[in-house]
């Protein structure tokens, strides 16, 4: 009778639990997703550096520009 409880308690716990095959297949999806994600933002951080570079370009010139400026105003 026991054991008849116990397995009538237990085959849920059993049948609710991941196969190997479905784990593998749960961890395949996640890396996946991590190596979408981590090439959206090495993309978006390569974005980012270029715009930085082209304001300190930006600025260089405006720098430049008010030098410039102010040797023919003076």
């Amino acid at each position: 009778m026991k054991a008849l409880l116990l397995l009538l308690i237990a085959a849920p716990l059993v049948a609710q639990r991941p196969t190997y095959q479905q784990q593998m297949q749960e961890n395949q999806r996640r890396l996946e997703s991590i190596k979408r994600e981590r090439s959206e933002v090495e993309t978006e951080l390569e974005r980012l550096r270029t715009q930085a570079h082209s304001l300190s370009d930006e600025i260089a010139n405006i720098e430049q520009q008010k030098q410039s400026t102010n040797r023919i105003v003076n």
